[in-house]
């Protein structure tokens, strides 16, 4: 009895430390696999940082190129006529060329400050930052705008790069509207909804054909930055019937 009590005690102390050293080889599985599935977040979201700031420099190379650059070429060219030719003509043109370097220098200026107001939207509240733009669009244009904006809890919360997407797409459509629309009434539309961001601007002003104006440099960068938040923007527009853009961003 007393080797049969010995030999059952024996067992039962085998069958659980098997079962205790087990459940710790489970342990450490999951703890290897989370580990592992954090590293693999941690990759995700450098890529996702790394294809933004990709996307951000590729917006400042193509602004360089397409505007700035080929402007102050244009702009030497036509000086270069000064070094053959001294007359009165040549030299009231050279200086209305040398009027466009100015231009050019408040735009490059202009543009700096852009760039640093980037890491401004970063750091701020992102409410005071895009009431800040509506006050100026207010004050400076003559179109009438109005707003619809619901800030909650979601907008506040939002990455950084969603908010300075979101501040770009709305200044670059405003930049067009006031250029070329020709437009009285603008109107703008922000919210957020079981967790999509909704944004539409229009305008009742002159209107584009969206097939032929479709590589200009404005509404590449909106479907640049609209591409690097996984979101999907809309833009119709017709001849005399103004423009409607749409926005749907995933949070």
């Amino acid at each position: 009895a007393s080797l049969l009590i010995i030999s059952f005690s024996f067992l039962l102390y085998v069958i659980l430390y098997q079962r205790s050293k087990h459940k710790e080889l489970v342990f450490t599985q999951q703890q290897q696999e989370s580990n592992e599935e954090i590293y693999r977040l941690m990759l995700n979201n450098q890529e996702d940082i790394d294809e933004v700031r990709s996307n951000v420099k590729r917006n400042i190379a193509l602004e360089l190129h397409d505007n700035i650059i080929n402007r102050l070429a244009s702009t030497r060219l036509n000086l270069f006529a000064i070094s053959r030719r001294q007359d009165e003509e040549t030299i009231k043109k050279a200086l209305e060329h040398i009027d466009s370097i100015r231009v050019i220098e408040q735009e490059i200026r202009a543009f700096s400050h852009e760039l640093h107001r980037e890491s401004e939207i970063n750091k701020s509240n992102f409410k005071n930052i895009l009431e800040e733009l509506l006050k100026n669009q207010k004050e400076t244009y003559s179109a009438e705008c109005n707003c619809d904006i619901f800030f909650d809890e979601a907008m506040n919360n939002m990455s950084p790069e969603i908010k300075m997407n979101v501040y770009r797409i709305i200044q670059e459509a405003f930049n067009n509207i006031n250029k070329y629309a020709n437009a009285t009434k603008i109107g703008l539309a922000l919210d957020v909804d079981e967790g999509f961001l909704y944004l539409e601007i229009n305008d009742n002003g002159t209107g584009f054909n969206v097939k032929k104006v479709k590589n200009g440099i404005g509404l590449k960068n909106m479907k640049s930055r609209a591409e690097a938040m996984k979101g999907e923007i809309f833009i119709a527009s017709e001849k005399g019937k103004g423009t409607n853009i749409k926005l749907k961003i995933p949070l």
